[in-house]
């Protein structure tokens, strides 16, 4: 999926790429890290429970 998300980007000239996980989601932050994304930065109290 990832793969094919770049490459679309890269065809297309993208130069960013924004993705948003919840920070409780271990699996969601593992996964972008397998795909060296970098985090950026945190929304603090942006989820209402």
């Amino acid at each position: 999926m990832f793969e094919h998300l770049e490459r679309w980007a890269k065809e297309r000239r993208v130069y960013l790429l924004e993705l948003t996980v919840v920070t409780l989601n271990a699996a969601g932050l593992s996964l972008y890290k397998i795909q060296e994304f970098e985090i950026e930065g945190d929304e603090k109290e942006f989820i209402i429970y």
